[in-house]
């Protein structure tokens, strides 16, 4: 049995990430252009903000990927292709139910969780899945982008929790 699986859930750049792009650019060459013709004040400034712009926009490209190893998921967040941070970890025997978001199942339930942690890029298309989690005495909504392979993989170590459709 397969027990080891990645999944990588990609993105684009979106409208937004190149319009900042463009701006920080326009801004650092008028920046420079105003502190070269002894304008510094507002040359610097300009020159600032395009500097946190430019940093700030990077958390506009974010990515996911899912790791599945012998009944435990690990999803972790990827930042402009750079920065990779767990985000959530959990083992299936923790999961209450791990259903399709707008399913019957989910909907069935009277008590589901306020928190919620979204794990997906914005520009997905995909089917998002819910699982809720019981971790300690604390219980949380994820809502990811699975693929038909892990959600096999999943249904494998904990059937009772699982609903495919």
């Amino acid at each position: 049995m397969d027990t080891c699986y990645e999944q990588l859930l990609t993105t684009y750049k979106t409208v937004k990430y190149r319009s900042l792009r463009f701006t920080s650019c326009l801004g650092a060459i008028l920046g420079i252009l105003m502190i070269l013709v002894k304008q510094i004040v507002a040359g610097g400034f300009l020159l600032i903000l395009s500097i946190l712009i430019f940093y700030l926009k990077r958390y506009l490209y974010i990515e996911y990927e899912y790791k599945f190893n012998k009944g435990e998921l690990v999803i972790e967040k990827i930042v402009a292709r750079k920065d990779r941070k767990k985000v959530v970890y959990f083992n299936l025997k923790n999961v209450e139910i791990l259903a399709k978001e707008n399913s019957k199942y989910l909907k069935g339930l009277a008590d589901t969780p306020k928190k919620k942690i979204k794990l997906y890029p914005v520009t997905c298309k995909e089917t998002v899945y819910t699982a809720i989690v019981k971790d300690k005495e604390q219980r949380v909504q994820v809502k990811f982008v699975p693929d038909d392979t892990l959600i096999n993989l999943c249904y494998k170590y904990n059937p009772n929790v699982v609903k495919k459709n």
